[in-house]
This record gives structure tokens, C-alpha cells and sequence, in this order.
């Protein structure tokens, strides 16, 4: 623990080649554990060492092919723009795997974890669509990165789909979605799995780029209004609930009350027949999962407003 703890901290301080002896050394001692040798390949990686790079992943590979993993050396190959070969294969991988176990999830048993899923997959749609990006494949990389923007406003994946405009050079759409991941940052501190997300800094850089500057109140409203949905009036006066919502491809909603107002009790049909406009990447039998409250007011009737993970 020693040597893996001195390893991980200078590998968090970005000194690489510092790094590497700790971690070779914790290595000898537990040369079982996949994500030691995972950020020993990174390391290697960072340092040029290309050979050993590659031995090393395909150690960690062998030993834990788990999603979280395989999504996390996808990322990491894709932002070198190192072996984008196993990069897509890796994430392929980690989609595949999440995609199908998310499939499973029933609406009767769902419980608060499931949200996970959400946070997941979109972290992986993230990584496969960046190395898509990275392989020019744009057209597939787009699929995604909308997807996992969508689903989870995360400032890196709006981060991503601006450079993929930027390269297609619909440099307006480009800056809307700078504009979008500034304003989104302080919602995020974590990509799920991955790498953390930028910082504000970089977003600025890319708006002064562009000729843009951040535009928070008009960000946050479309932020909010992303995630809200008009839904028929069902009482007349105010009332409030949580509810489970389970999304799928072609359109499929189902809904779950949990807790709130007895006047909202067995209203879920109405809950599933709003428009909700999410995209999902590929046909895969995929189901992404939301917390969400149904609010009514007197004046400016019902809506549903998802909790992003």
C-alpha cells in the first residue's frame, strides 16, 4: 500500500516518470492488481516507453477486463492519441458490457443504484464517441457524444462535441456547446470513471477562440430546460412527487411512483407519454434510469424534472 499510495499521488501530480518506480515496485508485490498496472501502463505511456506501455496494458487487460477499466484505458489511449486501434476496441467493450447490463433493468425492482447505470453509460458513450473523434470516424463519434451529453450534462462530453463541431467547422454550434460545458462545470466533479473534467479555464480558452464569452444565463436556462418536461394538468392545486422514470430506445418510457402527494398516485401513463427528447447512440437494448420530481402549480400547470446523476 506504501508504494501503490506514493505512486498514485505522483501520478495524480501528473510527474509521471517519478511515478513509475513506486509503482513498479507495489507491482512486484500484488502483480495482480489491474488498475495499479493500468496506471503503470498510463505512466509508461506519458514517458514515451511505448513498448512497455503496450506489454503493460495488455496485462491489466488480461487479468480485469471490466468495464470500468476498459473504458478508462480507452480514454486514456484516446487523449494520446496512442494504439486508437485498442482504444475503440477497449470501449467498444466497455459500451457493449454496460449497454447490456443496463438492459436488464426492471422497473418493478428498480431502486436508487440503478441511476448508476445513467452515469455509466454515459461516461462510456463519452470515451467511444472521443475515440471515434480521434480516429476521424465523425460521424459515429457524434452519435456518442450527443447521447452522452444528453443524458448526463456533463461538461466534458459538451466539451467534446464543440471540438467535433469545431471540426466539421460549424464553429457557431461549436461555441454554443463551450458556452453550454462552462456553465455545466460546477454541476460535475466527476466523469464517472474516467478522467476528471476540465477546468473553466479551458472552456474560456476555446470561447476567446472562437470569439465567444460565456453567456451563464442563458446556459443555465437551457441546462434546466433540457432536463424539464411539460406534462397535461393533472390536479388543479399544488402538488409534488418523486418518481422513477426508465427510459429505452424507439421511445419506450416507464414510470414508478415513489413518494409525494396521494393526488399524484397512479398518474404514471401520464408521466411516460411526455416528450422526452433523448437520442440514444445505437439500437442496443440499453435503459437509462432518472430520479425525477412531478411538480403541479395553479397557474403554470405540471411538469417532470429529471435529476441528472
Amino acid at each position: 500500500d506504501g508504494y501503490a499510495n506514493w505512486g498514485r499521488a505522483l501520478f495524480g501530480l501528473n510527474r509521471y516518470q517519478e511515478a513509475i518506480p513506486p509503482l513498479e515496485s507495489a507491482i512486484k508485490i500484488s502483480p495482480d492488481d489491474a488498475a495499479l498496472v493500468t496506471i503503470l501502463a498510463i505512466s509508461y505511456m506519458k514517458t514515451g516507453d511505448v513498448d512497455k506501455s503496450r506489454a503493460a496494458l495488455g496485462k491489466a487487460l488480461n487479468l480485469n477486463p471490466v468495464p470500468p477499466l476498459l473504458n478508462n484505458i480507452a480514454y486514456e489511449l484516446a487523449e494520446q492519441n496512442f494504439d486508437l486501434e485498442r482504444a475503440k476496441d477497449c470501449a467498444e467493450k466497455a459500451v457493449r458490457e454496460e449497454e447490456e447490463a443496463s438492459g436488464k433493468v426492471e422497473l418493478s425492482g428498480l431502486q436508487s443504484s440503478a441511476v448508476g447505470y445513467t452515469s455509466r453509460l454515459s461516461a462510456y458513450w463519452d470515451t467511444l464517441g472521443w475515440v471515434y473523434f480521434k480516429m476521424n470516424d465523425l460521424l459515429q463519434a457524434e452519435k456518442y457524444l450527443l447521447a452522452a451529453w444528453q443524458f448526463s450534462q456533463d461538461p466534458e462530453s459538451a466539451d467534446h462535441l464543440g471540438k467535433l463541431y469545431e471540426k466539421q467547422g460549424k464553429n457557431r454550434a461549436a461555441l454554443h456547446m463551450y458556452q453550454l460545458a462552462h456553465s455545466a462545470t460546477p454541476l460535475r466533479t466527476s466523469r464517472g470513471g474516467a478522467a476528471q473534467p476540465k477546468d473553466e479555464a479551458d472552456f474560456d480558452r476555446a470561447l476567446k477562440r472562437l470569439g465567444g464569452k460565456p453567456d451563464p444565463g442563458a446556459a443555465v436556462t437551457e441546462l434546466n430546460k433540457m432536463r424539464s418536461f411539460q406534462l397535461p394538468r393533472i390536479v388543479r392545486g399544488t402538488a409534488s412527487a418523486q418518481f422513477f422514470v426508465l427510459l429505452g430506445p424507439g421511445k419506450k418510457v416507464e414510470a414508478k411512483f415513489i413518494s409525494g402527494a396521494d393526488s399524484l398516485k397512479g398518474v404514471e401513463s401520464t408521466v411516460t407519454k411526455a416528450n422526452y427528447k433523448f437520442t440514444f447512440p445505437d439500437s442496443a437494448p440499453s435503459r437509462v434510469a432518472y430520479t425525477a420530481t412531478l411538480g403541479c402549480y395553479p397557474y403554470s400547470g405540471c411538469s417532470i424534472v429529471f435529476i441528472m446523476p
